[in-house]
């Protein structure tokens, strides 16, 4: 599962600093995520940006997540490989839903911003 392969790339634990839950991240250039996107010139894909959201949210949240709908997304700036990003997370439960608001920060300022619902899975 490739949360676990992002997992193995964050620099601490996750943090909560005010209504943010934060890790810091760095992606090799060996990170599985940049093959073949793209071969000359690696960035980091969307859908791994967003799984690193994700895996931050598991992590805190200590439960397996599932991605039910993205509802807000907006990528503005390449992550390229050994770039320390900062995942930013925000949760919110209402009855038995999640709803996550992330972002991912690099040195250009807000490269990710994703908000999407998500559902506990029972293991």
């Amino acid at each position: 599962m490739i949360r676990n392969t992002i997992r193995q790339c964050a620099q601490s634990l996750p943090e909560q600093n005010e209504d943010w839950i934060t890790q810091p991240y760095r992606f090799p250039v060996s990170f599985v995520g940049f093959q073949g996107h793209f071969p000359d010139n690696p960035v980091l894909p969307a859908v791994i940006q967003i799984e690193t959201l994700l895996a931050l949210a598991e992590a805190w949240c200590d439960t397996t997540l599932q991605l039910q709908k993205i509802t807000q997304a907006k990528f503005s700036a390449m992550i390229t490989p050994d770039t320390e990003v900062q995942a930013k997370i925000q949760i919110t439960e209402k009855e038995s839903a999640l709803t996550m608001k992330g972002q991912i920060i690099s040195t250009q300022g807000v490269a990710a911003s994703v908000t999407c619902d998500l559902a506990k899975v029972d293991v």
